[in-house]
């Protein structure tokens, strides 16, 4: 009985070792296309309403809703309550500012 186990343990455990590289949807970094760096950038225009939870982050009210961002290279405390424009680059949904214009 225990014999079966163990066969059936290391049948399992091959065939999912093998089947490792069959899975769909992953890619080969090395064959990935060029990423174009001039066009990550991403403007998004509100107004700064809130700081968020953790330290340099801020809610951004636009037409779309509100938006989190980061001032990562700039600081929008003087920016507080105003009407921005701010250019920066996305990691998930939070815009990591570089750039503030206020908006006139």
């Amino acid at each position: 009985m225990r014999d079966k186990f163990l066969r059936l343990g290391m049948f399992l455990g091959v065939s999912i070792f093998l089947a490792g590289g069959c899975v769909p949807g992953t890619a080969n970094p090395s064959m990935a296309e060029p990423v174009n760096t001039a066009s990550i950038n991403q403007t998004i225009s509100g107004t700064i309403l809130a700081s968020g939870a953790n330290a340099g982050e801020w809610t951004v009210q636009t037409a779309a809703g509100p938006v989190t961002v980061h001032d990562g290279n700039v600081s929008l405390a003087a920016y507080f309550g105003q009407q921005v424009k701010l250019t920066g680059q996305y990691s998930g949904t939070t815009l990591y500012v570089d750039l503030v214009e206020p908006v006139q």
